[in-house]
């Protein structure tokens, strides 16, 4: 590579940006837009750049010279255009040939290339100019001097090897970054002078509504200085805008308003408020205003923007149709008139708050559907509505009709409904408008009128009607008496025939399954007693085991006999002291365990309406549990609490014994259920189920939650009304749930 070329070339480049950078300092892309003169104008200045870069040029032998002509056209066309580029090309071209030299028809070759393909680039991109990155202008860098590059063929042969020889790699490392920094120099210039635009144009919009506005603008700084008002803000405070500035926050807005604090708190935290404030004139005189308020930032600091709109007629306004509507609801209420408002398009039903009374509905109550509608009108009804409702759209647009409606109380009325059809600036229907008068006392007075009027005309065949009607309603009359009769004494024998079942399986479960169990107990002991020393270990073991299940036996035989007492037992539902009868209970069972550390923790309980001596086992069979399952705890904590929710006493016995798995909840209430083995705690499994079938008795519910090893919690809920709902207790249903149980 010769240093003597990379120098010159070097140069070369660095005259070319020292050039373009007072080119750009008296020019602007803005300035040229599309005015042809100022085009051509710039066009005659590049060509001067380049004319003056080809006389500054390095000259590699007699005719052959190189310079940065190629930068310069090829960013012309891509960031100037065609008409500047072109006639750039011209001028450069012409003086090239004029300077002459082996190489001259070379280097015009370049300039229409490095022009050409400059604006060739440009046409074919997609994106703006200001989106060029770096990449994409040195990859246009190195087409346009590769190109360059291969122009030198057109050179004698031996001309262009010594040419592409000494100054091909020089040209390709410094000719693409001279036109990457000539290119990056115009891109920053197009984005600069396309934010300046924005810029412009942002502020004259704002300058435009700032004057134009019909509501009063103010800008001010936080503490409430005035810093600009526009006219409409003069002319509705009624001062000049210096006045306004010399005013300030504190004598424009009324120091009595006491929504003025709420505002500015409103605009600290959230930055902008509305709202409304009275505000003052300059002639003294007050009016309201809506206020619109926001913080924004500049260069001076923060400011703030009011917007203020005079709603003093809109006040007046609205005080006056509050008026109106306020005379109109007095005088519809007063003859119980309804308003209504039917969308056609959406469908939708607006009743006053006297049409929603008229119709069984609270104030606000109406769900404005078609379907409420319809439940609301009486099936006699309903074929003239819609006769009526189609006539109003096809027709002249009244509506006059009566209708009867059924009230969700079950009560009927009559209504005399008028309306008119209201059309939009298209002449489409939009809605219909109307009244419902309340007819009834007329309407019943006319029914009745009519009924008297036919009563009088046929007496006679009414008379003998009504006594045919009697004969037959006395012979319905007995013959329902004697199956009522009949039905009674049925139920009676079914309840007698249950309750015969019920007492034969309690004498069988007594007696029958009692003696089996006396006598392998009684054997058991004669076994033991007279050929104990003759048994093994393990044979005293079988013995002492079967002698402890036959015991065990009776117990669940008691436990069960006891279940079925419960079913038959009659309720004697009065209200219970639950606090007194828990505490009582648990007093009881302590005094009869083992003396252990124990943390009793009874909060007082809602009293509830229940029978005394079913709830005493309740209480008996939970506590008792609790204090079985803490056995292991040191020390152990049962907890007895228990509230009203909505209509149901709830309570809840809650222990850190030895808890169970929750996806055997489902079982603890089941007869016979044990989710532990009787060697760690005693007991048959009917416990729980006989609290279950007592809760149930009284109408209520029981359930329970627990962790294994964490403790347990077992919940009941009574109604608080007495008879909301308890199981039935004859011997026949105490039978059907047994069975089932007893299969198991």
């Amino acid at each position: 590579m010769n240093d003597t070329a990379l120098t010159a070339l070097m140069h070369n480049a660095g005259l070319l940006l020292a050039m373009v950078v007072v080119f750009d300092m008296v020019t602007s892309r803005q300035q040229l837009g599309s005015n042809p003169f100022r085009q051509m104008l710039a066009g005659v200045l590049l060509g001067g750049l380049g004319i003056g870069v080809i006389m500054a040029s390095f000259q590699l032998e007699p005719g052959i010279v190189f310079d940065t002509r190629s930068v310069l056209l090829g960013i012309s066309g891509l960031f100037l255009g065609t008409i500047p580029t072109l006639i750039a090309m011209a001028m450069t071209a012409a003086f090239r040939l004029w300077q002459g030299g082996t190489a001259a028809w070379t280097g015009v070759a370049v300039i229409l290339a490095s022009g050409g393909l400059g604006i060739a680039w440009r046409h074919c991109r997609r994106r703006p100019l200001t989106e060029m990155s770096w990449g994409e202008l040195y990859a246009f860098g190195v087409v346009l001097h590769l190109v360059m590059l291969a122009l030198m063929l057109t050179l004698p042969w031996e001309n262009a090897k010594r040419v592409l020889s000494a100054i091909g790699l020089p040209v390709l490392l410094i000719y693409p970054l001279a036109t990457t920094a000539l290119g990056f120099l115009l891109a920053n210039r197009l984005r600069r002078e396309e934010a300046i635009a924005t810029l412009a144009e942002s502020e004259e919009r704002f300058r435009s509504l700032f004057e134009s506005s019909l509501d009063g603008f103010l800008i001010t700084t936080p503490d409430g200085q005035a810093l600009a008002a526009n006219p409409a803000a003069c002319r509705m405070l009624g001062r000049t805008e210096g006045e306004i500035i010399q005013a300030g926050r504190g004598k424009i807005v009324d120091p009595q308003d006491q929504r003025l604090a709420g505002l500015l708190e409103q605009r600290a935290r959230t930055g902008r408020a509305c709202g409304e404030l009275t505000l003052n004139r300059g002639d003294g005189s007050r009016f309201e205003a809506e206020i619109s308020s926001a913080v924004f930032q500049t260069s001076s600091g923060p400011r703030t923007s009011m917007v203020l709109r005079d709603i003093t007629e809109r006040k007046r306004a609205e005080a006056a149709l509050q008026e109106s509507e306020e005379r109109l609801r007095l005088a519809t209420d007063a003859a119980r008139v309804g308003i209504w408002e039917r969308n056609l398009k959406t469908n939708r039903l607006q009743w006053s708050p006297m049409a929603e009374q008229l119709n069984g509905y609270e104030p606000g109550g109406f769900p404005g559907t078609e379907e409420a509608f319809q439940e609301l009108l009486h099936p006699d009804s309903r074929a003239d509505y819609a006769t009526a409702h189609r006539r109003v759209r096809e027709g002249d647009g009244l509506l006059h009709t009566e209708l009867r409606f059924r009230l969700r109380d079950g009560r009927e009325r009559w209504g005399m409904v008028h309306g008119r059809l209201i059309r939009d600036e298209h002449g489409q229907p939009t809605r219909v408008v109307g009244v419902d008068k309340d007819i009834t006392e007329r309407k019943l007075a006319e029914i009745k009128l009519q009924e008297t009027l036919a009563r009088l005309e046929t007496s006679h065949q009414v008379l003998l009607r009504a006594i045919e009607d009697r004969k037959a309603a006395e012979a319905q009359v007995r013959r329902i008496n004697a199956e009522l009769e009949q039905r009674v004494s049925d139920r009676t024998a079914q309840l007698q025939a249950a309750n015969h079942e019920l007492e034969a399986f309690s004498y069988s479960v007594s007696h029958d399954l009692r003696a089996p169990l006396r006598a392998i107990n009684g054997y058991a002991r004669i076994l033991a007693e007279d050929h104990g020393p003759k048994l093994d270990a393990e044979g005293q073991r079988v013995l002492g085991v079967i002698r402890d299940e036959a015991l065990r036996m009776g117990e669940l035989i008691d436990d069960l006999l006891q279940l079925s007492r419960l079913g038959r037992q009659s309720l004697n539902i009065a209200p219970t002291g639950m606090t007194g009868l828990a505490r009582e209970v648990y007093e009881r069972l302590s005094a009869t365990a083992p003396s252990r550390p124990v943390d009793f923790r009874l909060s007082p309980l809602p009293d509830a309406p229940a029978d005394a001596v079913l709830l005493r086992q309740v209480w008996v069979n939970l506590l008792d549990n609790a204090l079985k399952y803490t056995r292991q705890r040191d020390p152990a904590v049962i907890e007895v609490a228990g509230a009203i929710h909505g209509d149901e006493a709830v309570y809840s016995v809650k222990d850190n014994g030895a808890g169970f798995d929750m996806k055997y909840a489902d079982k603890l209430f089941g007869v016979f259920q044990r989710l532990h083995n009787t060697a760690e705690f005693e007991g048959t499994g009917v416990g729980l189920a006989m609290v279950q079938r007592l809760i149930h008795r009284h109408g209520g519910r029981v359930w329970a939650e627990g962790r294994l090893d964490r403790g347990a919690s077992f919940h009941f809920a009574l109604p608080l009304k007495a008879g909301a709902g308890p199981v039935s207790s004859n011997g026949r249903a105490a039978i059907e749930t047994l069975q089932p149980e007893l299969s198991l």
